[in-house]
């Protein structure tokens, strides 16, 4: 699986690259054939010969609904705004290697924020996938690191799709 996701976040595009060795199989009648076998929930919806090499799928779109318990808190939304624009936005990413700091600001490529109800904003952005890539959840972890008031009481990722550097 290319590009895999850390457990807790949901995908609406995952990306299975492997080789048919012996060539038996059609490729129109192999998602039928996965499906059939794959657990409950995941499911193949298309089979076709690449285009591109994994390594150059370099961004990807996730949305990161931020849930606030008690209500949005005032003027949220316009000081996330604000804050996402920031020159540079430091995280502490956690690592086997240990803990570093990073910008995560070059590795955001667009970000935009909506008020999905009273109890919820969503971040709607294209990040950078590899090389280095990041996570989707640190935009949570930078909001609660430099604006802690702002902090969610619960945060749902989900990756929609990937993308090369073109779109």
């Amino acid at each position: 699986i290319a590009l895999p996701l850390p457990v807790g976040m949901e995908s609406r595009c995952e990306i299975l690259d492997f080789e048919i060795e012996d060539g038996s199989v059609e490729l129109s009648g192999l998602p039928a054939r996965l499906n059939a076998v794959l657990p409950a929930g995941i499911r193949v919806l298309e089979a076709y010969e690449s285009a591109r090499k994994i390594k150059e799928l370099t961004r990807l779109r996730a949305e990161v609904t931020l849930e606030y318990d008690g209500g949005v808190p005032e003027d949220a939304q316009k000081a996330l705004a604000t804050f996402f624009a920031r020159e540079s936005i430091v995280i502490t990413k956690r690592s086997k290697k240990g803990d570093k700091e990073l910008d995560i600001k070059p590795l955001i490529f667009a970000l935009s924020i909506t008020a999905v109800n009273e109890n919820e904003l969503r971040l709607a952005c294209i990040l950078s996938a590899q090389n280095p890539g990041l996570n989707p959840a640190y935009l949570a972890q930078a909001i609660e690191r430099e604006l802690p008031s702002l902090k969610p009481d619960f945060v749902r990722v989900r990756r929609t799709e990937i993308y090369d550097t073109e779109g």
